[in-house]
């Protein structure tokens, strides 16, 4: 189902590849003993549509429209208020504004927001989170007409995001009225709620050695990663249409099943020098949240990670690195591993597309930051199936 991170797609391919580590006698890599390490990312959504309620000063409650007159920016999961007293602030009064929030109160703290900041930061205020529900207007937004069409609302949570309360921008017709101080009351009904899917990393281990003559060699590591995630099922462009799952067989389960193989290998074969970790990463499609996650509790230490050869898109010939059989490794010029592999007689050559700046587009680019050795190898020959539903597998040399 095309492996879009918080499906389950996604959740039965990494429990597949933690399934084949085990298989092979690799041993899990994360603190609590599995081989998943969460991200703490949840996919976060609304059984019912939220709508937001306004009472005016002749009693009349009027209803606004998500997507329509207003959008909602949860801090942290979104729950309905209750209806609330309306508290307005403005620029030239800040100062009766008190220091503390109020949770039975909503709150409408007027003036450009730099001006908004410089209040807030005059009165020691860092947050208006504590406030039952917060309302910023969007002057010159007419909001959307009443027949067009509105997207379920879903997002994606980060995880460990600071609790408060909603932020709602206010938009359209409603504005007026807003602005004329005629609505007292208000009260958002929303109820969020999580997918049970996790965001997960898979890692594994096979121990080094060490050799008789350096037998520290051992505590050091060479992590070997490739990204199992893809984009999951969207609808195609009607010229580009043969379904609508983004199988990514190029992108990136080549590097998947050559790192399986790397593991198969090593942990059936000889014991290696050096300690192996497998880093089967999520979220690389989505801005490298998974890489960046492993950073942030690796299986080993940074410091004794001597490299990182991350495996992208090799499932595909590419005629100006030689053909088939070659591969190419980005930064080939920043270190001296590609020379050293070449001087082994490794089919290992130069990135022939320096233009694309491959280097910083895939995970190796986050352990290159902190200062490990860390390049892509791969054959992606620029195809036109790059990113669309035609990468499936019958396209695989």
């Amino acid at each position: 189902a095309g492996r879009a991170p918080l499906t389950s797609g996604m959740e039965r391919a990494a429990e597949y590849l933690a399934e084949a580590l085990a298989s092979f006698g690799c041993e899990p890599a994360c603190e609590d003993g599995s081989f998943f390490k969460d991200t703490g990312r949840r996919r976060l959504s609304y059984p019912k549509k939220p709508a937001l309620r306004f009472q005016r000063d002749d009693g009349v409650v009027v209803e606004a429209q998500l997507g329509l007159a207003f959008t909602l920016r949860p801090r942290g999961l979104a729950r309905s208020t209750g209806l609330l007293p309306l508290q307005f602030f403005y620029d030239y009064n800040h100062a009766r504004m008190p220091l503390t929030g109020n949770a039975a109160e909503a709150l409408y703290f007027s003036g450009s927001k730099p001006d908004k900041q410089r209040i807030l930061a005059e009165k020691g205020i860092t947050s208006l989170s504590d406030w039952g529900l917060e309302l910023e207007l969007m002057p010159g937004e007419k909001g959307r007409e009443p027949g067009e069409p509105r997207e379920q609302p879903e997002r994606i949570s980060e995880g460990g995001e600071a609790e408060g309360c909603e932020l709602v921008e206010l938009r359209g017709p409603l504005l007026l009225d807003f602005e004329r101080r005629r609505f007292t009351h208000v009260e958002l009904v929303a109820e969020e709620v999580s997918a049970p899917f996790h965001d997960r990393n898979v890692v594994a281990r096979v121990r080094g050695a060490g050799t008789s003559a350096q037998p520290e060699l051992a505590e050091e590591v060479v992590l070997l990663s490739a990204h199992y995630d893809h984009l999951g099922i969207k609808k195609s462009p009607k010229k580009e249409r043969t379904d609508d799952v983004y199988n990514g067989a190029d992108d990136d389960a080549s590097g998947c099943a050559a790192l399986l193989e790397l593991a198969q290998a090593f942990a059936r074969g000889p014991k290696p020098a050096r300690t192996l970790v497998f880093l089967f990463t999520t979220g690389e499609e989505s801005g490298g949240h998974g890489s960046r996650r492993y950073i942030a509790a690796p299986a080993a230490p940074l410091a004794r990670t001597v490299a990182n050869l991350n495996l992208e898109m090799l499932g595909r010939p590419d005629e100006l690195a030689g053909g088939t059989g070659k591969l190419w490794l980005t930064g080939f010029q920043r270190t001296n591993l590609g020379s050293e592999f070449a001087a082994k007689g490794l089919a290992i050559v130069a990135d022939p597309h320096p233009q694309e700046n491959f280097f910083s587009r895939s995970d190796n680019y986050a352990f290159a930051l902190e200062g490990v050795v860390a390049q892509t190898l791969s054959s992606f020959a620029l195809h036109a199936e790059y990113h669309t539903a035609r990468d499936e597998a019958y396209t695989l040399d």
